[in-house]
Parts: C-alpha cells; sequence; structure tokens
C-alpha cells in the first residue's frame, strides 16, 4: 500500500494539479456552476407542473381552478425560461471566467461571446420556409458542448487581440464607458468573424452546422461512452482517485462529462414533460442522489459510524463535528480532516463503495424495480431520501434506493472504520501514558 501511495504521489499528483489548474478547465467548471441556480429553480416549476397524484388529479384540478391552459402557459413558463437558455448562461460564464484569468475586461467578453454564439446557431426555425428564429433546443443543455467551445474561441480571439493592444484609443477626456466600448469594437469584429468563417466552413459540410456537427462528432460519441456502466465505473474510479491524492476529482474527471450528463437529463426531461416513460438512467442526478450520499465516497455512513461506533474521543468528536456538513453532501472536512486523503486505511472502501453504488443503482433502475431520474434538477446539497425522492419526480423507491445504499456503504465502511479506531484509541491512549511519566527534568 505505500509503494501505490508513493507512486500516486509522485506520478499522478504533478499531472492531476496541472489539469486542475489550467484556465481553461477552471472557467469551463465556473461557467458550468453559474447556470445550475437557473436549473434549479425552474425544476421547482417543473415539479409543481407534475406533482403525481393518481388519475391525473393534478392537472384536473390546475385546469378547473385556474383554467384550461395554465399548467402549459403560465406554470411551466418559468421552467421553461430557465432551461432553454442554459447555453446561453454558460458560454457568457465561461468566457467571463477566462478573461479574467488573463486580467482583460470581462463584460466586453461575454457579450461579444453571447453574439459569436448565435453567429454560429442555425437561425432558419427548424427549416420551415420564410420563418426566422433560434430554435429552444439549441439553447438549452443540449447546447451546452457548443457554448463551451465558443465561449473558449471567442475570448482568446478577443484577449489575443487585446494584448496586441490592436484597439481603437479615444482621449483620456472621454467617459470610460464609451472609450471601452471603442476598444472592444476591433476585437468583437476580430471574433465575430472568426465565428462566422467557422461558421460559414460548417456550411460545406454534411452536417450544415456546429450544432450539427459537434451533436455527430463529439456529443454522440461521448455519450455513447459515458451511460454505459463500463465508462461510468472508470469515471467513477478516476474521480475518487483523485480525491485520495488531495484532489477535487468531482470537478477535474466530473467536469470533463458533465455537458454530456445534462444533455440526458434534458432527454429525460422532455419525455417527463410530455408524459412518457424516461430513458436515461446515467445523468447528473444519478451520481448525486444515489451514487455519493453525502458526498463523494459515499462517506455519510462513514461518520455515522463515528458518532455511533467510535470508542476513540478522536473518532466521535469528529464525528459530531462533520455530520451536519455530511447531512448536505458536504464532505471535504472528512476527506481532509480525517483524512481520507492519502490514509492507507481508508483508501480501499472510499474507492470501493462509490463502484459498488453504481452498480447497484444502474441495476435497480434497469430492471425496473426503482424509478429513474426524470431530468428534474436536485441540488447536490439536498439531503438523502429528500433528494431522491424528487430525482425521481415524486416516486417513494427513488428515496427507498436511498435507503439501502447508505446500508450498503456502511456494510463496506465498518471493518476499516474500526480497524480506524482501533489506531485512534492505541495513539490516544499512547498519549496519555507520555503525559503521565514524570519529567525526570523537573
Amino acid at each position: 500500500m505505500n509503494k501505490i501511495l508513493a507512486f500516486l504521489e509522485k506520478r499522478l499528483m504533478p499531472v492531476a494539479s496541472k489539469v486542475a489548474a489550467q484556465r481553461h478547465m477552471q472557467a469551463m467548471r465556473d461557467g458550468m456552476v453559474l447556470g445550475m441556480p437557473l436549473l434549479i429553480a425552474g425544476s421547482i416549476f417543473l415539479i409543481l407542473c407534475n406533482i403525481p397524484l393518481p388519475n391525473g388529479a393534478w392537472p384536473k384540478w390546475l385546469a378547473s381552478t385556474f383554467g384550461p391552459n395554465f399548467q402549459v402557459m403560465y406554470l411551466a413558463a418559468p421552467a421553461h425560461a430557465t432551461f432553454w437558455i442554459f447555453s446561453l448562461i454558460v458560454c457568457m460564464g465561461i468566457s467571463y471566467y477566462l478573461a479574467q484569468s488573463y486580467h482583460v475586461d470581462q463584460l466586453p467578453a461575454v457579450v461579444i461571446a453571447l453574439a459569436c454564439f448565435f453567429t454560429v446557431t442555425p437561425q432558419d426555425c427548424g427549416g420551415v420556409k420564410g420563418a426566422w428564429g433560434v430554435s429552444f433546443g439549441n439553447m438549452g443543455p443540449g447546447g451546452v458542448f457548443v457554448a463551451i467551445i465558443v465561449a473558449f474561441i471567442s475570448t482568446e480571439v478577443y484577449r489575443r487581440v487585446i494584448q496586441k493592444n490592436i484597439t481603437i484609443k479615444m482621449p483620456e477626456s472621454v467617459p470610460p464607458a464609451i472609450a471601452k466600448s471603442f476598444a472592444a469594437m476591433i476585437p468583437g469584429i476580430a471574433c465575430i468573424f472568426t465565428m462566422f468563417i467557422i461558421h460559414c466552413l460548417c456550411g460545406l459540410t454534411p452536417y450544415g452546422n456546429l450544432h450539427a456537427l459537434i451533436t455527430k462528432l463529439i456529443q454522440i460519441p461521448l455519450s455513447n461512452l459515458g451511460t454505459s456502466l463500463p465508462a461510468t465505473l472508470l469515471i467513477v474510479f478516476l474521480i475518487h482517485l483523485l480525491w485520495i491524492c488531495g484532489l477535487h476529482g468531482a470537478i477535474i474527471v466530473g467536469g470533463l462529462m458533465e455537458p454530456v450528463w445534462l444533455s440526458y437529463m434534458e432527454t429525460n426531461l422532455n419525455l417527463y414533460k410530455a408524459g412518457s416513460p424516461v430513458t436515461q438512467i446515467i445523468s447528473k442526478q444519478f451520481f448525486d442522489s444515489w451514487v455519493y450520499v453525502g458526498g463523494s465516497g459515499a462517506t455519510l455512513a462513514l461518520v455515522i459510524l463515528m458518532v455511533v461506533r467510535a470508542k476513540s474521543k478522536q473518532g466521535k468528536t469528529f464525528g459530531k463535528s462533520v455530520i451536519g456538513s455530511s447531512l448536505f453532501n458536504i464532505n471535504e472536512p472528512v476527506i481532509f480532516g480525517m483524512p481520507i486523503v492519502m490514509n492507507a486505511l481508508l483508501i480501499i472502501p472510499f474507492i470501493l463503495t462509490p463502484l459498488v453504488l453504481v452498480v447497484v443503482t444502474y441495476f435497480s433502475m434497469k430492471c425496473g424495480f426503482v424509478a429513474k431520474p426524470v431530468g428534474i434538477v436536485v441540488h447536490w446539497a439536498t439531503p438523502p431520501i429528500i433528494g431522491g425522492f424528487l430525482a425521481t419526480g415524486g416516486k417513494i423507491s427513488g428515496a427507498v434506493l436511498q435507503i439501502v445504499n447508505f446500508g450498503i456503504a456502511m456494510v463496506i465502511y465498518y471493518p476499516f472504520f474500526l480497524a480506524w479506531d482501533k489506531k485512534c484509541v492505541q495513539e490516544e491512549s499512547q498519549a496519555t501514558i507520555t503525559s503521565l511519566k514524570p519529567n525526570v527534568n523537573m
């Protein structure tokens, strides 16, 4: 085990640290997070639209009380408004944080990136002759890949032109807001012209536009890979391997796959709104609600063991101090405070537990024992039982599976916890004996 830890520290940590610190990775992470509150807010209204009462009692009550169009035209409007602009928010967020990392003015970068996104987005309203417009499908979660690419290219062109000082300079007497607008003019033209060329080149391909090209060449292959059970197990393994090295695996690896998981969340959401059975098992909610019960490594079970079964003062005290955050799936205090990082006793259960939970959850949903996530965005900090209930659209089976997964995690952690707790007791006893020895120097 010591050789494995030494290998990870020497070989894996330097590479993973560089990836985590890479400015584009950080901008993508922060830009994606920027849009999450909108999805969560929209999901609240989506739940209100689809409260699971028998025999369609809820839609009937809404229609009889507020009018026949209330559910579709009014109650669903906030959900549509938030989901349908998610890619726009991601594009603007990534460009903002990337421009910030280069120390150039962020606001012009955001506005230009937004214009670039629409430059490469089909504007023929789905091919309807004589109609003009932009499909909401390209602006929702399905357009995230294009949003990321456009934000990267646009901001890189923008900052290069700015840093080469190719701008229109106004006299000092001109108000700063006007001076900044003129300074962004040449960089903005350069960005939009670049995206115009890309748009034209994509038009020469069989796909016709960048959205279709990305979907065919990147999103579909990644989706096929990212939603298979072997690939999911590999992703979860890599996430937790990075965690034990002290790196945020959920951001480094999970951030790369999040656009794929969001696209399948959107697929389930559309089916759910249409009243059809959802089809996708692997999505963002699959991990947040059932695999990471208590955070990465499903450490809530370990914390409960510390509170209930620890014989060491360290274990009992530490467990009580972190149980509150663990109930809300915040477990950095456990990972770094216990610590689990580079801890030979706890590495095995920390990696093994989420792998087992992936398999259990996947087949529970595959076999129909548990309802699949319906695409409603439930915040990752939602406590267990509540999260599983909401993520499945109000199905009890989702909450029950969280309880089952918690029990499995506790069984896996238990023998390793006993060994860790015994070690803590021995250390405390040794410390007590040392403190009781007379000081011969007195």
